[in-house]
């Protein structure tokens, strides 16, 4: 768990920026034999939003999530 910072270029917009929140990621693995292995997990960056007014009213929110998974070979 930690802390994620967007940096929103809201350009004209005259409003507010929401830029901060909680980011957190869950992963595992499991080791198939001795040579191969799977790991997989989730990740949430956190959310941003910018509202106000720029020749009307202006909303926007970005969401980022990622998915992994990978497969380890060792020798």
């Amino acid at each position: 768990m930690g802390r994620n910072y967007t940096d929103l270029d809201s350009g004209s917009i005259a409003g507010s920026k929401d830029e901060k929140d909680t980011a957190w990621k869950f992963f595992g693995g499991y080791q198939i034999n001795r040579y191969i292995g799977i790991e997989g997990g989730y990740v949430d960056l956190g959310k941003a939003s910018v509202t106000g007014v720029s020749g009307g009213n202006v909303a926007g929110k970005s969401d980022a999530d990622l998915f992994t998974v990978n497969a380890l070979y060792r020798f």
